[in-house]
């Protein structure tokens, strides 16, 4: 059974290697950044939504050719 375990981390460990991110210089490119807002429900007041602005900043990346957006 221990062996089993070990065998089966052991090749877990391998694969998950293979399919590791190459280490190395990216040139990222912004494409934009936005600061933007969304309304939150805070709480319920007799069936009435109260709200808040949360801000958040959105911004795109281009790293070789391919076009990222994150928050």
């Amino acid at each position: 059974m221990r062996r089993r375990v070990l065998l089966a981390l052991l090749l877990v460990g391998l694969s998950a290697s293979s399919f590791a991110v190459e280490s190395g210089p990216l040139t990222l490119t912004i494409v934009r950044a936005e600061q933007r807002t969304r309304d939150r429900v805070v709480l319920y007041l007799v069936n009435t939504p109260i709200y808040q602005e949360d801000s958040y900043f959105e911004v795109a990346v281009r790293a070789d050719g391919l076009l990222v957006v994150g928050e």
